[in-house]
């Protein structure tokens, strides 16, 4: 997502909302790109911990679009993960959600991968 010019989101309605981001989706409001972050394998998802993803929910529609404009700040989270297991590869997966976002996991569309190891 960072900097897709002239970009904007489209909100999930009451129909197309999908179920797991309903309690999120209905405290926060339909204007927000949501972020959902999980471990790819059982491994991680047992080792890695309490997740908080901040900001709470996502980014606000506000931040959007990207048209160039000076003094422009792209929206960015940071994940706390609290209490990892040191020396475990945590492999994780971010995606952000809106109605017009395509996930792709082969060409990494709408979504970002990373690892991570504590010592």
């Amino acid at each position: 997502m960072f900097q897709i010019y002239d970009w904007f989101p489209e909100e999930f309605t009451n129909d197309t909302v999908p179920d797991f981001l309903r309690p999120s989706w209905e405290e926060l409001g339909p204007w927000w790109v949501q972020i959902e972050c999980s471990g790819d394998d059982p491994a991680t998802v047992e080792n890695m911990g309490d997740l908080i993803i901040y900001p709470k929910g996502g980014f606000h529609f506000k931040y959007f679009p990207f048209r160039n404009q000076q003094g422009y700040r792209s929206p960015i989270a940071f994940l706390r993960f609290d209490g990892p297991t040191p020396g475990i590869l945590l492999m994780m997966t971010c995606r952000v959600y809106a109605r017009n976002i395509i996930h792709n996991r082969v060409e990494n569309m709408g979504q970002v991968s990373f690892e991570l190891m504590v010592d």
